[in-house]
């Protein structure tokens, strides 16, 4: 219930209810008009390499959650990590999934090599193969909602991703590129890609004067004066 309570919050405040990704659950009948959506961690499309990559991640029971999500009306959605063994013909197994799941959204990620992991010693994939891939799915299913993610070390992937269809980015440390150049960066990927950012990584008029929640506020305030000591370049 406390992640019920917590979805709650998010939308009395921001006026959108929340997508929510928090493992395999079956109990989301207790779920209501705070949440959009389910989002299934899928990571790998080809059965096979699902199965030896993620054994804690049956795909039997995210497709099984995914349907129960369905039926209560919730939106349904999917991620997916590139660089993980897969090829580009390995695409038919994901645009399987995406039509028979009837798939509202998938989050893209690309590999984040981890010392003491399998793949500690490959390189992420290239931002071509990145944005081929986006792009592919885009042209597969013109309607679906594409997320791309991205790290601070790749900024320079977003204007490319944008380009190849991705509706929105993520995955990046907000609170500490705010003000930054990191953070003019993203604005500026975005907009040389010939898009429209929905919101800032730059406008201190709007951190400082934001709506007040006198609970949160202590919280909001230490985030906002972390935000000013890395204000750079502005």
């Amino acid at each position: 219930m406390e992640i019920k309570r917590i979805a709650e919050r998010i939308r009395d405040i921001t006026g959108s209810p929340v997508w929510l990704n928090t493992g395999i659950n079956s109990e989301l009948d207790i779920y209501g008009p705070e949440v959009a959506g389910i989002t299934g961690a899928l990571e790998v499309a080809r059965p096979d390499l699902q199965r030896r990559l993620c054994p804690s991640k049956p795909r039997e029971d995210i497709i099984s959650m995914l349907e129960k999500a369905g039926e209560l009306g919730f939106r349904k959605g999917i991620t997916i990590i590139l660089g993980l063994g897969e090829t580009p013909d390995d695409l038919t197994h994901l645009f399987e999934f995406i039509r028979d799941l009837k798939i509202d959204r998938v989050t893209f990620y690309a590999l984040n090599p981890h010392e003491g992991t399998p793949f500690e010693n490959q390189p992420q994939p290239s931002t071509l193969y990145y944005a081929g891939t986006v792009a592919a799915t885009r042209i597969e299913f013109p309607e679906l909602e594409i997320i791309t993610g991205t790290w601070i070390d790749n900024l320079g992937s977003i204007g490319p991703l944008v380009l190849s269809g991705a509706n929105g980015i993520t995955k990046f440390p907000l609170f500490k590129m705010f003000g930054t150049a990191y953070g003019r960066r993203v604005e500026d990927e975005v907009r040389w890609a010939g898009r429209r950012l929905r919101g800032t990584f730059t406008d201190l008029e709007r951190l400082r004067n934001g709506r007040s929640y006198p609970e949160l506020d202590p919280f909001i305030d230490r985030y906002v004066e972390g935000c000013l000591k890395n204000l750079k370049l502005l």
